[in-house]
């Protein structure tokens, strides 16, 4: 999706950190990241949040 088009409809991506290996789950769950505005090409896996709130970071 192109960030105009969803600039246009009033929603800001957002990235949540997962490196994707097993053994960082634990730590994750104890002390999640906080999802970062995103708003670089996607050119990898992952996890990704459409919101309405408009701020660096999201709780």
């Amino acid at each position: 999706m192109r960030s105009s088009v969803r600039c246009e409809h009033g929603f800001h991506l957002y990235k949540l950190t997962n490196d994707y290996a097993v053994g960082s789950y634990p730590a994750a769950q104890r002390h999640p990241a906080v999802p970062v505005r995103w708003d670089q090409p996607i050119t990898e896996m992952s996890d990704l949040i459409f919101s309405r709130t408009d701020a660096a970071t999201i709780p």
